[in-house]
């Protein structure tokens, strides 16, 4: 059987569950040599610095602002993505790389979204047989 959950964004039964992409602030953290922790180790600029292992609390390192931007960016606060059929399939694509493309973080990757619905479609039609 497959269900769809609107307020978990998760299609169950077909083994998909994308509201995000990437894990980037959750489930992948990065840290540098030097102890600096990033969302993920694509974002290693200043405004997603947050925090030093060595030096610093690891709770508020969690909960600081870049980490907090990453986890609540889904496919339902991306404008672009928020509309589209296959938003729970695709996951909105990689964090780092709409943002080294666009600037934001909540743009949607135009570059790469047809190559992502490609294999969304792909997905679903592979889970049939």
């Amino acid at each position: 059987m497959v269900s769809y959950s609107k307020r978990h964004g998760t299609i169950s039964g077909l083994g998909l569950s994308r509201r995000f992409q990437c894990g980037a602030g959750s489930g992948v953290i990065s840290v540098d040599p030097f102890g600096n922790v990033y969302p993920c180790h694509a974002l290693h600029q200043q405004e997603f610095l947050c925090g030093n292992v060595l030096t610093g609390d690891l709770k508020k390192i969690y909960d600081s602002k870049p980490m907090r931007i990453c986890r609540e960016t889904t496919v339902d606060s991306k404008k672009e993505c928020s509309s589209c059929d296959l938003k729970y399939v695709c996951g909105g694509g990689c964090l780092a790389t709409t943002y080294k493309l666009y600037g934001s973080l909540k743009a949607r990757n135009e570059l790469l979204c047809p190559f992502y619905r490609k294999i969304a479609i792909d997905s679903l039609w592979d889970s049939t047989r």
